[in-house]
């Protein structure tokens, strides 16, 4: 009895799992990137940066780190060029295209006096 459940939960898991499909390394080969440079050069992990506007998605408590104002405009270019072969038919696919990234304003003020 214990080899016939051990057998039939193995084919179930196994009937389950899959591994990448050529159709999802199409899909993940045309992410753009977004967001600030700041926010760019840390793989976008800024969601506990403070002072950092391309966070107010994440976490909009980072923006009362700001005690000066500031404008950002973010903007950047994506140069695609991906060859891809299965079963032997082969694509190339090239592709530039600009993108305006992270771009908004932020009022910051000073700390005042008996504020915590």
């Amino acid at each position: 009895m214990k080899k016939i459940f051990l057998a039939i939960t193995l084919v179930s898991v196994y009937s389950a799992s899959q591994a990448q499909t050529p159709e999802d390394a199409l899909r993940y080969s045309w992410l753009q990137a977004s967001g600030t440079a700041r926010s760019q050069a840390i793989g976008n992990a800024n969601g506990a940066i403070g002072g950092e506007i391309s966070t107010i998605f994440s976490n909009p408590a980072n923006i009362g780190f700001y005690k000066t104002g500031d404008f950002v405009i973010s903007g950047g270019a994506n140069f695609l060029n991906n060859n891809s072969s299965y079963l032997g038919v082969s694509q190339k696919e090239n592709k530039a295209a600009g993108f305006l990234g992270t771009t908004g304003f932020v009022l910051g003020s000073p700390l005042m006096e008996g504020a915590r």
